[in-house]
């Protein structure tokens, strides 16, 4: 408080300013950590406008679509066996962004939306296809000792 009816004028302390507890946002914070987790990598640029923005749920959707391309329908299970991760039944049974069609019982194909996002997110599912195609050279090696 400060009193400049005085002379001189006289400051008098009120009380000491104590410093903040923020509040611990342990569900945001677990969100933002399960998101990177589940990134391979950053495939967005900083500042960018009017593009898509590749979350892990979207990243997991392309993989699920590149490998549907070079594999044909396939189930689920086949798919997560190539290594599509854990959420492949959701992502194909909601289908989001609507890329891919159930073909059949437990069979899903990639369809004509699918083809296009292949084409928007070109260098991102060239790299999940050499993926692939390491994945398949190093199973084909491992059954050409085993015989």
């Amino acid at each position: 408080m400060v009193s400049f009816s005085v002379n001189p004028p006289h400051v008098e302390i009120a009380g000491h300013p104590t410093p903040i507890q923020r509040r611990k946002q342990k569900k945001a914070r677990r969100a933002v950590l399960t998101e990177m987790a589940e990134r391979s990598g950053d495939y967005n640029r900083g500042g960018s406008t009017r593009k898509k923005l590749v979350t892990a749920y979207r990243e997991q959707a392309i993989r699920i679509a590149v490998f549907l391309k070079e594999k044909g329908p396939s189930s689920p299970k086949v798919l997560r066996e190539l290594g599509t991760g854990k959420k492949t039944t959701a992502i194909l049974h909601a289908n989001f962004y609507g890329w891919f069609d159930h073909v059949g019982r437990a069979r899903y194909a990639l369809n004509a939306e699918g083809e296009k996002a292949l084409e928007e997110y070109a260098g991102l599912a060239e790299s999940m296809r050499a993926e692939l195609r390491k994945q398949e050279s190093g199973r084909s090696t491992t059954k050409d000792t085993k015989t």
